[in-house]
């Protein structure tokens, strides 16, 4: 179970994580007066540079960072917990530093959880499980998507529980886990099916193929390829999706 950061701490997490000079951190050390006047400078230089797009993801995180000076002199919770989202999404994507990723995505948890908005809280943690899975710590992954359905349970959000079986199920796959992600793969599926959406239910069907495949499970296998081409004849599966399940059949 994933622990909450401390108030205290998250704040001194932020202001080491900021790129100012060591004279603008000392400021924002001493006073609050000095982390509104070190926040309306930010702002001021974000503002300056809105007609040019940063052309490095360095850029955009020192963007970022302005924003979340802001953010912290108005306590704004929420606004953080979105730009912690940001820096992780960069991090994860551009910069390919995963643990840099994993440490911006609990801030933004944390961030959430004091701004009190479930739906978000469960939609970061699940963002968090897949990045915990693709750093190979399966663990804590299993955690966070744990902790995530019962967010996505306080808010009856059933396609939220359904994505964190899907996550589960392709966190065991990671772990050549079978039977386990096979298990959550089924439950996912049985939640869809009570309200259908085809592409829905053929992007899970797909982890399916890839879990049947690379357990050798033939049988299965052949008889999700049927469903999945019935899908396909019917008309209403994206091409992207059909380009997926061509890769996954022929591999």
């Amino acid at each position: 179970m994933l622990r909450k950061i401390l108030v205290i701490c998250f704040l001194i997490n932020l202001l080491f994580s900021c790129k100012m000079g060591s004279k603008k951190i000392d400021q924002v050390a001493e006073t609050k007066s000095d982390l509104s006047n070190s926040s309306l400078n930010a702002a001021s230089n974000v503002s300056e540079s809105k007609t040019q797009k940063p052309n490095t993801w360095q850029e955009e995180v020192n963007l970022i960072e302005a924003k979340l000076l802001e953010a912290e002199a108005r306590e704004d919770h929420n606004q953080k917990g979105i730009n912690f989202m940001k820096l992780a999404n960069i991090h994860h994507e551009k910069s390919g530093d995963l643990r840099t990723a994993i440490f911006n995505a609990q801030r933004s948890v944390s961030s959430f959880a004091m701004a009190k908005d479930t739906s978000q809280i469960a939609n970061m943690l699940k963002y968090q499980a897949s990045l915990l899975a693709s750093n190979g710590q399966y663990d804590l992954a299993i955690g966070a998507a744990d902790e995530a359905i019962r967010y996505y349970r306080e808010v009856d959000f059933d396609r939220g529980i359904a994505a964190m079986y899907l996550n589960k199920a392709q966190t065991y796959l990671a772990e050549k886990d079978y039977s386990k992600s096979e298990e959550f793969y089924e439950q996912a599926i049985k939640i869809l099916k009570e309200k259908p959406n085809e592409n829905t239910i053929f992007l899970y069907q797909l982890h399916g193929l890839k879990l049947y495949k690379e357990s050798e499970n033939n049988r299965k296998f052949q008889k999700l390829v049927k469903i999945c081409e019935a899908s396909i004849a019917s008309g209403k599966i994206r091409p992207n999706l059909i380009n997926q399940f061509e890769s996954i059949k022929n591999k």
